[in-house]
């Protein structure tokens, strides 16, 4: 399983330059490999990072995962005033 993982990340990094690697890429590649072959789960991989708005997360900077944090926070803070 930590090859299929490691290959699925190795191949992605490769096509997408700009994103390259990114740290906890590794949840999601995990969950295709869990379940389907090394081609597949790389195809599937690749589809949730640039159809899915995955790729969006990992950018550089993480810009729209700092975004959606913060989107959280205030939904929490909303909804369950209590948390904070």
């Amino acid at each position: 399983m930590k090859d299929a993982i490691a290959s699925v990340l190795l191949a992605y990094a490769g096509q997408d330059q700009e994103v390259g690697y990114c740290q906890g890429m590794a949840y999601p590649a995990a969950l295709a490999c869990l379940f389907l072959a090394d081609a597949d789960a790389s195809r599937l991989f690749a589809v949730l990072m640039r159809e899915c708005g995955l790729r969006e997360v990992y950018r550089p900077g993480l810009g729209e995962l700092q975004a959606m944090l913060a989107e959280l926070d205030a939904s929490l803070e909303r909804e369950v005033p209590d948390v904070f």
